[in-house]
């Protein structure tokens, strides 16, 4: 994804943004880090954790 308009649609959120990769919060929920590493890997393979 590269770009869009986010908007909340439920209670569980309270705000929304995008971020470049390298200036993600430092907020983050300890498994999305290596989520995001798997995400952004060049190659297409299964990632089990």
């Amino acid at each position: 994804m590269t770009g869009g308009k986010l908007r909340l649609n439920d209670e569980e959120s309270v705000d929304l943004q995008y971020f470049p990769i390298d200036q993600l919060p430092d907020a983050m929920i300890n498994l999305h880090p290596c989520w995001l590493e798997d995400a952004l890997s060049e190659g297409e393979k299964a990632f089990i954790r």
